[in-house]
Protein backbone atom coordinates (compact mmCIF):
# COMPACT_ATOMS: atom_id res chain seq x y z
CA UNK A 1 0.00 0.00 0.00
CA UNK A 2 1.14 3.54 -0.60
CA UNK A 3 2.31 5.36 2.53
CA UNK A 4 -0.52 7.90 2.21
CA UNK A 5 -3.24 5.26 2.56
CA UNK A 6 -4.28 2.60 5.05
CA UNK A 7 -6.97 -0.01 4.45
CA UNK A 8 -8.14 -2.76 6.81
CA UNK A 9 -7.51 -6.18 5.27
CA UNK A 10 -11.21 -7.05 5.33
CA UNK A 11 -12.07 -4.13 3.06
CA UNK A 12 -9.81 -5.17 0.19
CA UNK A 13 -11.93 -6.64 -2.62
CA UNK A 14 -9.32 -7.15 -5.34
CA UNK A 15 -5.96 -6.21 -6.78
CA UNK A 16 -6.02 -4.47 -10.12
CA UNK A 17 -3.19 -3.88 -12.55
CA UNK A 18 -3.27 -0.33 -13.98
CA UNK A 19 -1.02 1.61 -16.32
CA UNK A 20 0.68 3.13 -13.29
CA UNK A 21 1.25 -0.21 -11.52
CA UNK A 22 -0.85 -2.13 -9.02
CA UNK A 23 -3.87 -0.87 -7.09
CA UNK A 24 -6.12 -2.22 -4.35
CA UNK A 25 -9.86 -1.98 -4.86
CA UNK A 26 -11.92 -1.63 -1.70
CA UNK A 27 -15.41 -3.00 -1.17
CA UNK A 28 -16.96 0.35 -2.13
CA UNK A 29 -14.94 0.50 -5.37
CA UNK A 30 -12.27 2.96 -4.27
CA UNK A 31 -9.02 2.42 -6.20
CA UNK A 32 -5.84 2.96 -4.13
CA UNK A 33 -2.27 2.72 -5.43
CA UNK A 34 0.19 0.12 -4.11
CA UNK A 35 3.81 1.27 -3.99
CA UNK A 36 6.32 -0.67 -6.07
CA UNK A 37 8.05 -1.86 -2.91
CA UNK A 38 4.77 -3.22 -1.47
CA UNK A 39 3.40 -4.98 -4.56
CA UNK A 40 4.87 -8.41 -3.79
CA UNK A 41 3.65 -8.21 -0.19
CA UNK A 42 0.15 -7.19 -1.31
CA UNK A 43 -0.07 -10.17 -3.69
CA UNK A 44 1.11 -12.57 -0.98
CA UNK A 45 -0.99 -11.09 1.81
CA UNK A 46 -4.33 -10.98 0.05
CA UNK A 47 -3.88 -14.03 -2.14
CA UNK A 48 -6.13 -12.40 -4.69
CA UNK A 49 -6.05 -12.76 -8.42
CA UNK A 50 -4.91 -9.69 -10.28
CA UNK A 51 -7.95 -8.92 -12.40
CA UNK A 52 -7.47 -6.46 -15.22
CA UNK A 53 -5.43 -3.83 -16.99
CA UNK A 54 -7.26 -0.55 -16.71
CA UNK A 55 -6.43 2.36 -18.99
CA UNK A 56 -5.72 5.54 -17.06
Amino acid sequence: MHRSHWVADGHVAELRRTNSGLSLVTGDGTLLPVSRTSQKLARERFGLVITSLEKA
